[in-house]
């Protein structure tokens, strides 16, 4: 694995109402903000996460929770991150989450047609998937920023970008668990 360059947090409405400037004063690096769930409603937290991650200087990208089975859906979930990304200085990629029981099998369809689409956009895209994801449903999909979800031991798969190593971090200015993601790209410098 390349050198950790800094600690990135992922938060949905599951953290809560998360006070921003403890957070950001925890020394974390960036944070990946849930734009929709996997049943396809907008995070009730995601617009005060942005909000408050601008106010503070806090570098974030954005994710959504794909249930995309065709074309047709993941081009409307690639239009609600891109509607949600508009206007906002975004720092790292858009990540489509694809992990959704059912969709194992358009899996990859999904994620070219949402990086066809962010890409156009001028985005970076990002693949968000547990590793067995990764080795099943995904292969060959190097040109897209790589988040791998894998406790207790390092993806053994090449190209990663960020490993999700827990979902029992604890950040102050969380109450409860929150998943953190060793950065291993400077998305922020490089993106800027």
């Amino acid at each position: 694995m390349a050198k950790v360059k800094f600690i990135v947090i992922d938060v949905s409405h599951h953290q809560g109402k998360i006070d921003w400037k403890k957070v950001k004063r925890s020394g974390i690096g960036g944070v990946i903000i849930r734009v929709s769930d996997s049943t396809g409603r907008m995070d009730r937290e995601c617009d005060r996460n942005i909000a408050q991650c601008e106010k503070r200087g806090i570098p974030f990208g954005l994710y959504i929770y794909s249930r995309a089975k065709n074309k047709k859906k993941v081009r409307q979930e690639a239009e609600i991150i891109l509607k949600k990304a508009e206007g906002h200085k975004i720092s790292f990629p858009l990540y489509i989450d694809l992990e959704q029981p059912g969709c194992e099998k358009y899996a990859k369809m999904a994620a070219k047609e949402f990086g066809r689409i962010v890409e156009k956009r001028g985005y970076r895209c990002g693949v968000y998937a547990n590793q067995s994801w990764w080795k099943n449903y995904l292969k060959g999909l190097n040109r897209y920023s790589k988040w791998v979800a894998r406790y207790g031991k390092a993806p053994t798969i090449s190209q990663v970008d960020m490993w999700q190593y827990t979902m029992e971090g604890k950040v102050s200015g969380i109450s409860g668990n929150c998943d953190k993601n060793k950065c291993y790209v400077d998305f922020p410098k490089l993106l800027g």
